[in-house]
This record gives structure tokens, sequence and C-alpha cells, in this order.
């Protein structure tokens, strides 16, 4: 349900994330205008993007919400500021996440999804500490810590063979020591192969991969349970924004996995945006 709950609430993001602040922010002094003067346009949700702050957004730094309600929330204020603003989600806004979570509902399922702007710290989220089945969305997390955790460090290299024949988890998959690490992580990103990224599971340390995500303040014990474990939205939310450093890290491992996780043969999040021109 992790992923079904954020790819629900995704075409919702340009909306949502613009509209939300509209009682935090002061309006502009009016000013007189002859009569036969054109009214000046409102902003554009986009301009008021724009003119928001840039921030360095960091998991420590947002005051997520707690509760099961969609909840807007902001970067922590700065130590020592006393200013303490707190975005609220519009009446528009919960209507249109109610709407589009309200099969969930009807069925008594559970959902919990977290959005955020990287440039400013502000998003939407709810129900953060609730674990769901992950399915296949750890992929993506597992090949930055390969990328980060293996390669970088020199542990491992893209034009490596696999250590050894295996068998992946579906019972399908045997390497026979005939592929290489960059191509089963090409296969795993673009079409969400369960053997090739079975086979890396298989024949990498779960031990290597518990202290990567212990020092990301994610629960080590995923290491350990199956390959597509059950994990919350706030540990989501800390894998993807170590992933967003790294990947803009700029190293010719990072570039190239950036460029792969831009061609994944299926995405619901660049289905549901494609009318809104997104950036990646």
């Amino acid at each position: 349900m992790l992923v079904a709950g954020a790819v629900a609430v995704c075409a919702l993001l340009v909306f949502g994330i613009s509209t939300l602040f509209s009682t935090c922010s002061a309006h502009p002094p009016e000013e007189e205008h002859a009569a036969e003067a054109e009214p000046e346009s409102p902003p554009t949700p986009e301009e008021r993007l724009a003119a928001l702050p840039a921030v360095q957004v960091e998991l420590a730094e947002l005051n997520l919400p707690t509760g099961t309600e969609p909840q807007a929330f902001a970067p922590a204020p700065a130590e020592g500021s006393t200013e303490s603003v707190q975005p609220v989600l519009s009446d528009a806004s919960k209507a249109a996440i109610d709407q589009a979570f309200a099969p969930f509902a009807e069925n008594d399922r559970s959902f919990g999804f977290a959005l955020v702007d990287l440039g400013t710290g502000r998003g939407i989220a709810a129900n953060v500490d609730a674990e769901f089945y992950g399915a296949s969305s750890f992929k993506g997390p597992y090949c930055v810590y390969f990328c980060q955790s293996q390669i970088e460090t020199g542990l491992a290299a893209r034009d490596d063979f696999v250590a050894s024949g295996v068998m992946s988890e579906s019972g399908v998959f045997s390497s026979q020591g005939s592929d290489l690490i960059g191509s089963m992580i090409e296969s795993a990103i673009l079409f969400s192969s369960n053997d090739t990224y079975g086979a890396l599971r298989n024949d990498y340390s779960d031990d290597a991969l518990a202290a990567y995500l212990e020092g990301l303040g994610v629960d080590p014990a995923l290491a350990y349970d199956t390959w597509f474990p059950r994990y919350t939205v706030r540990d989501g939310m800390r894998l993807w924004l170590n992933a967003s450093e790294y990947l803009a890290s700029g190293t010719e491992t990072a570039q190239w996995l950036a460029g792969l996780l831009e061609k994944d043969e299926t995405s619901y999040l660049r289905e549901a945006l494609k009318n809104e021109n997104p950036k990646y």
C-alpha cells in the first residue's frame, strides 16, 4: 500500500503544495489604480513556489506530521529562531486528497505517503509511521546503497561478474557467473527484475546493508526482512532523501545510476505527471 498511496496522490502535488500555504503568506499592500486600469492577475502556483526560499532538505529538519490524516508540513525552525510557521492544508486540497484515497477507506485499507518539495522542504504527508509492504519499491534504495556503499568504496565494480552462480528468491534466475554487476543493477531499475535484484541480495552481505541503513537512521531490521521488506513512510523518506543527495554528488557512478532512474520502463509518477512538464 505504500506505493499505491504515493502514486494515487502524486497527481495532486502541484495543486496541493501550491495552495496549502495561502494562510501563511502576507498579501501585498493594495495600491490605487486608475478606473480604466486592468486588475493585476494573481501569481500562478508556479510563481508562488518559485518565490519561496530555498532550503537544504534533511529529514531531521522536517516537521513530519504523526497523525493518520493528510497534513501539510514544513522545515523545523532553525535552532534559536523564534519564527515557527506551520503551513495549513487548504480545504480544497484536503477534499481532493480525501477523494483520491476514498477507495482505500471504503475497502478498509490503510495508506501512508509523504510528498516533499526538495526546493523548499514543504510538503504533505499522512500516516508516516505505519508499516507497509514495500514490494519492489525497495529496489531503488537498494541499488543506491549498492552504488554508494559497494562500488564507490571499491568493494565492487560495475564490470565485475557476480561472485558465484546463484538462484534468486523467485527460483528462476541462475547467474552462472556470467552477468556483470552493472547489467544486473540496470535490469533491476529499468525492468524491476526480481531475478537480478535477488541475485545481488543473495551474493552480498545483509550485515553490510544493515549497517548502512542504521547510519541513515533507518530501521536496520529491514536488511533481514524478506528481499521485499515492510517499512514505514518515514524510513522511505530517509532512504530517498539520501538517494537525492547521492545522485547529485556528481560522481561517475551516481550520474550513471541517475540516468537509469530516469528511464525505468514503468513509472506511475511519470505517467501521472506527464501533462505537468515535470523536471526530474
